[in-house]
Order: C-alpha cells, then structure tokens, then sequence
C-alpha cells in the first residue's frame, strides 16, 4: 500500500532570545541580542499509509503540534523533507489544503453568527464539493451525530460538545484523503466523545479516510490508533503497533484481589507483604480501594515476582477472587513519561 505521508530528516529550529538581568542588560540587548537556537523538532522520520489511523503522542512541549503544523504547510521546515499525498504542504499549501481537514483542539473553522447548515454550505462553494458527496455526506452526520437538530442554530449558541461535533463534520465534509485531529476531544463529555470516535471510525472505514490523532485522552488511543509514533523532546522515541508498544515497555501487571477476613489492620498486613516480596528495594506499589475487602494494585514485574505474591496473599488471607492482568496503555505511557524524564 503506498504511503500516502513520507517524513524525511524533518527538522524544526527556533531562535530563542537570551535576555540579559537587570536594567543594564535591558538595555545591552536593545543594541546586541544573543540567541540559542531550540531544536523543536529534531530529525524525525516515518511513513504513514493510507487509510491508516495513528497515533501521534508525547507529552506537552514534545513536538507534536510543530509536527502536525509542518504536515499541515502551517509552518515551513527548518530542514528535511516533508510529503503529503505527494503535496509539499508549505509550498503547495493552496492545492493541498483542499486534500485534507483538520481539527486543532477548540478552534472553530465555523463562521460564529451563521448557522451550522449556512457554514456547511459555504464550506460546499470554498472545496467545490459536489452534491452526491455534500447530501453523502450530510446523511453519515446525521445518522451517527444527530446534527440535523442543530442544522438551523447559530454556532455562537452551540454548547462546546455540539461545536466540536459540527467542526469535526466540517472537517470531513469534502471528503479529505488524510485528517489531522488536535485534541478532538478535550473537554468533551462522554457521550460526545463515543459519538466522535464512532465518525472517526466510520469516515475511516466507508472513505478509507488516514487519520492523525494526537491526544491525551488515551481513550482515544485505545479505542481509535492501530499503531502509536512517540515523540520525545522533539525525537522520534517509538513507531509501531499499539500493542507491540505496550509489550514493549509495559513491565508491569495489575492484580485485583478479594479478600474475605478483612479488619483493621488487613491494609497495614498487605503493605509488609509488599515490603518484604520487593526483590529490589524498589518503590512499594499503592493498594487502591473502596470498602476495605477488594484491592487493585500495579506491580513491577522486575521486582516482583508474581507467583511469589500470590502465594503469600493466599497463605495469610482468605481470597474470595484474583485476578491478574495488563495495564491499561495510560499507565504504560505514564510509566515511559517517567522513565525517560519527558
């Protein structure tokens, strides 16, 4: 399949004024400026293939957005090549923007005074949309987002679920090949956000739509990303499957247990265990509960070992369940956020 984004060597580099103290260097720096330059983006290279769903994660101030406005020919590369859909999307920024849709987290690309259907309908003229596929279209929307009922409204008396449901609609409405997503999200109740995913999912499979989601709602990772690029202080950290990244740096498993005899000191019971199993001197996992009989906590397998515990809980304690099992993706990407100091 071919690939419909190639990022080659991509570099981003801004000049940061280093001001001087004091008055004086007030004044120094009027006459002479001294400048670090920040590698934002620093020599990253992948590929995406069409109709892929990706996602692209880091923690705040990692790169990600640099990287999604240099995709979007937002900002122009320091260096490297960029290619989108065969576009240089700086340089060919006018014939590629009506390739693609993209949603930056709260920012409306809706006019404010107008009614949804209205922008849609300018929106219709600007991509020189076809009927077949602005009714096709409209028909997905109102099935999986019930936006008829908002057609007729004033974006500026739409809620925020409602307006991000009517942008992200925006954004697919001339059946853009590749869609960038921005916190698509953010701030979202949970219907709205089950509703968005849905779409997401459907524009995928119907138009065979490629989907760049950055997020820190890993629920959208889990639910929407077959594969996840990481980005650490603007390098390129991991690209691969999602599960290929959680068997990679997940090292820990979460236990869930049921204990019948509980009193007092059951707790206090459990962390010498704890304690005493650490094969490592490590840090003690945090036992998580809300009525002092059922227990969950994480535990290092490197140091602990699993079997080992379990024995111990079932000799002191009377356990009605166990259960032992992964992690979720977010306590992996906490645990790698840590590890690396991101």
């Amino acid at each position: 399949m071919k690939d419909i984004i190639a990022v080659t060597n991509l570099k981003k580099t801004y000049k940061v004024l280093q001001r001087r103290d004091g008055l004086i260097g007030t004044f120094k720096d009027l006459i002479s400026r001294n400048y670090n330059s920040v590698d934002v983006v620093d020599n990253i290279n992948f590929n995406v293939k069409r109709g892929e769903i990706v996602g692209f994660l880091g923690p705040n101030g990692a790169g990600k957005s640099t990287t999604i406005k240099m995709l979007t020919g937002v900002l122009k590369p320091t260096d490297g090549i960029c290619r989108v859909n065969d576009f240089d999307p700086f340089k060919d920024r006018k014939k590629y923007v009506k390739e693609i849709g993209v949603v930056m987290g709260q920012r409306t690309q809706l006019w404010w005074d107008l009614p949804v259907i209205e922008s849609y309908k300018l929106l219709k003229v600007i991509y020189d949309i076809s009927d077949e596929v602005y009714h096709g279209n409209l028909k997905i929307f109102e099935e999986l987002l019930g936006l008829k009922e908002l057609y007729y409204k004033p974006v500026r008396n739409l809620s925020l679920g409602q307006r991000m449901l009517c942008d992200i609609a925006a954004s697919l409405l001339h059946d853009p090949k590749i869609i960038f997503l921005d916190e698509p999200t953010i701030g979202l109740d949970v219907s709205i956000k089950y509703r968005i995913r849905e779409l997401i999912k459907k524009m995928n499979q119907v138009r065979n739509t490629t989907i760049i989601l950055t997020s820190h709602d890993i629920g959208d990772i889990e639910s929407l990303a077959e594969r996840i690029v990481l980005i650490n202080k603007g390098k390129l950290f991991f690209d691969g499957k999602s599960d290929e990244f959680c068997k990679t740096f997940s090292n820990t498993k979460n236990i869930e247990f049921s204990i019948g005899d509980t009193d007092d000191s059951t707790e206090k019971e459990l962390n010498e265990i704890l304690i005493r199993l650490n094969r490592k001197n490590g840090k003690i996992p945090k036992l998580a509960t809300d009525n002092g009989q059922d227990y969950t906590c994480a535990v290092n397998t490197e140091e602990y070992e699993i079997s080992e515990l379990v024995e111990a809980l079932i000799k002191r304690f009377t356990i009605r369940d166990i259960n032992i099992g992964a992690v979720s993706l977010e306590v992996i990407l906490k645990q790698v956020y840590e590890r690396e100091s991101l």
